[in-house]
């Protein structure tokens, strides 16, 4: 290990080389804290004894230039002092000294301080490399997040069904990374449009996980999934499976447990007839689907139930929503109605109400778009507490 050793004295100085050497260390000397200073920013050395009283810069303001001056690894700084007041030792160790060896010393305490900064040194060596692994590791583990994130995004939809009967909006804003959140509107074969809205439990990569999982399951493809069930008449291969019974065939499915880590989940999910210009919907503990009528103020239905998986028995209730031109419907997350202001005030149904009554001339996505930049500003932060989801279909 390079040691600095630093006295204007030159006797002293040479007893510190000679002492240093004898306990298998490489000097460097310089006469002063001017020299020292140069010599320390020219290369690195682990460890600095330096004498205090010494002429243009002393030894306690070359320790204050050492302690500011940035670089990537620690020096320990013992000062050489016949000063043993505690007034002193204050003053030595405020301007950043690690230990004090008096004046004249002796060489056996001499070689007993550097080996504490060796080993102080090896402890910081080694825990600057665990840092750098540790950061590494995280960056990693910032590009997964990333890739996850983007994966995710790319399976909400990507455009609404090319169907004449309504047009549809969504938006999304996540309060992490990964969503916990997940809405998807898609054809169900020539005459039919399933459309959900979905809020797993918690934050983060495990909720995402869960809401990734399920956005699977409840994918329009008949084979895969928990909206198609086989004919029982063999004429068709497969028929939709009404709201309400996929929300119990989910409910049976995942059962609160240590599989799925106690998460839960609600959902809102529904089934939009072209030919009736009817929405059946069922709900699993998910806020009440908002109406808004073409000709009247928004109201909010009254539906009741159970989150998916606190009850292996739960039985769930369908409705139906009759719709005419200029009609729409809003499905949304908690996330929407429970965004609290900095005093802790929710944003709640009247203004969630007053905001659609609002925008109501809005084209659709304008009006989602309108609804969630008003619920961000209640509470005052570009990134929401909770997961924001919103499904928003009008009848043409």
């Amino acid at each position: 290990m390079k040691i600095l050793v630093v006295d204007d004295d030159a006797t002293s100085r040479l007893m510190l080389e000679v002492s240093i050497r004898k306990i298998g260390h490489e000097v460097v000397s310089a006469v002063d804290g001017q020299e020292a200073w140069e010599k320390y920013q020219a290369e690195q050395f682990p460890i600095v004894v330096s004498d205090w009283m010494m002429p243009r810069v002393d030894g306690l303001e070359f320790c204050r230039r050492v302690r500011a001056h940035p670089c990537d690894h620690y020096t320990f700084f013992i000062l050489l002092t016949g000063r043993n007041d505690k007034e002193s030792v204050v003053e030595g160790f405020a301007a950043g000294a690690d230990d004090f060896v008096g004046k004249p010393f002796y060489p056996g305490e001499l070689a007993a301080r550097i080996h504490s900064g060796e080993r102080i040194i090896q402890l910081e060596t080694q825990l600057s490399a665990r840092v750098k692994e540790l950061g590494h590791v995280n960056e990693k583990m910032r590009r997964d997040l990333a890739a996850a994130a983007r994966i995710q995004v790319s399976m909400l939809p990507a455009a609404p069904p090319p169907v004449d009967a309504f047009t549809v909006a969504w938006k999304l804003k996540s309060c992490e990374d990964l969503a916990g959140d997940m809405l998807n509107v898609f054809a169900l074969g020539p005459r039919h449009v399933g459309l959900y809205v979905l809020d797993v439990s918690g934050h983060g990569v495990s909720s995402s996980l869960l809401a990734v999982t399920l956005s699977r399951i409840l994918s329009p493809v008949p084979s895969q999934s928990v909206l198609f069930r086989r004919s029982p008449d063999g004429k068709n291969q497969y028929e939709l499976v009404p709201p309400a019974k996929v929300l119990k065939r989910l409910n049976e499915q995942f059962p609160i447990s240590e599989t799925t880590g106690g998460q839960y989940f609600t959902i809102l999910y529904g089934i939009y007839d072209l030919d009736t210009a009817s929405f059946c919907y069922a709900s699993a503990g998910h806020p009440q689907l908002i109406i808004q009528p073409a000709g009247a103020e928004p109201f909010v239905t009254e539906t009741e139930s159970m989150p998916i998986g606190f009850m292996q028995d739960e039985t769930y209730d369908e409705h139906t929503v009759n719709l005419h031109k200029g009609d729409r419907l809003i499905l949304y997350s908690d996330g929407l109605k429970e965004a609290a202001d900095p005093d802790g005030k929710e944003f709640g149904f009247e203004r969630i109400l007053d905001c659609l009554q609002q925008y109501k001339t809005m084209p659709l996505q304008n009006c989602i778009d309108g609804l969630v930049d008003c619920v961000l500003a209640w509470g005052a932060k570009s990134a929401p507490e909770d997961d924001i989801s919103v499904l928003a279909l009008e009848q043409y």
